[in-house]
């Protein structure tokens, strides 16, 4: 009798699950709308590259030196990827006397530390401009369409100062 009561009490078990199931994570595009940037013909793009910790999931910074990646929520690709096609987009030279730059993701992350919260994005470029830019974007809320909107904005300045400090 204990052994078919053990054997009952172990297949009753394993069809209760205390799990719930997990939704698929959500994916966001804060690349929208940096075609409306006005483009530059003569600057060409030999290289982006990006912290090999920027992934295709949100990173959120929770302290100051402490980074986080957001299992629920997604970018549609890589930072690194998402800047590389935007700044393609924007700088098509493709002369052999064009200017050429390098372009570094150093940030591309959502800053939970201060409220509201904010998106800062940060480009560092070699070649026909030296220069680092930082473009930070405060979040209406803290909900994931906020943040990614926010990144979007701040992609956009980011991308608007680079321009800008390319076209002087």
């Amino acid at each position: 009798m204990p052994r078919s009561f053990l054997l009952l009490f172990l297949l009753a078990s394993s069809c209760v699950s205390l799990r719930s199931e997990a939704a698929p994570p959500r994916t966001f595009d804060p690349t929208v709308g940096v075609e409306e940037l006005q483009p530059m013909l003569d600057v060409r793009v030999e290289r982006v590259t990006a912290a090999e910790w920027l992934t295709a999931r949100f990173a959120v910074r929770t302290g100051t030196h402490e980074v986080v990646a957001d299992a629920e929520n997604l970018w549609v690709a890589d930072p690194r990827a998402m800047v590389e096609e935007s700044v393609r987009a924007l700088l098509r030279g493709a002369g052999a006397d064009s200017r050429r730059v390098q372009v570094h993701v150093g940030a591309f992350d959502l800053d939970l530390r201060s409220e509201p919260p904010a998106a800062v994005v940060v480009l560092d470029v070699d070649g026909a401009v030296n220069c680092r830019v930082t473009e930070r974007v405060d979040a209406a809320d803290r909900s994931p369409e906020a943040l990614a909107a926010a990144m979007g904005k701040a992609l956009q300045g980011g991308l608007r100062d680079l321009l800008q400090r390319l076209r002087t």
